[in-house]
């Protein structure tokens, strides 16, 4: 399977997290069936070297609810949640999987804020200032 050599190479590079199946990448273009395998062979390559966080979301509540467990399954660290009505779902099936916020999820208000805090959600930044602050 060729995408076992991405991972890999990522992994020679000296990374410290590997995103699989992102919230705008590959998994909008995947079936069902493809977007488990390319977990698992991430998963694979990755053999626990650094954390893997992987995008599980779906249109479908049910099978986001089961591809997130089979991710779990698979030695996945992390999700990452899309949508934040959507994290207490996961959080109801997997109390202690780790949560990331996409940084498509809009969170605009306090209450947002403490929905996320209280399904123990992570907002997830792409880029850091020079100071190594958020932005």
């Amino acid at each position: 399977f060729l995408f076992s050599s991405g991972p890999r190479l990522c992994l020679s590079g000296g990374i410290d997290a590997l995103v699989i199946c992102g919230t705008t990448g590959e998994k909008s273009t995947l079936k069902y069936d493809e977007h488990l395998k390319v977990i698992e062979v991430a998963a694979k390559a990755n053999n626990k070297r650094v954390p893997l966080i992987a995008g599980t979301g779906s249109n479908n509540t049910a099978h986001a609810q089961y591809l997130s467990m089979q991710a779990q399954k698979c030695g996945v660290d992390a999700l990452i949640i899309q949508d934040i009505g959507f994290a207490g779902h996961i959080r109801k099936v997997l109390p202690d999987m780790e949560l990331h916020a996409s940084t498509q999820m809009t969170v605009t208000s306090l209450e947002g804020v403490r929905y996320l805090e209280m399904v123990e959600g992570y907002i997830m930044s792409v880029a850091l200032d020079d100071n190594d602050e958020p932005i």
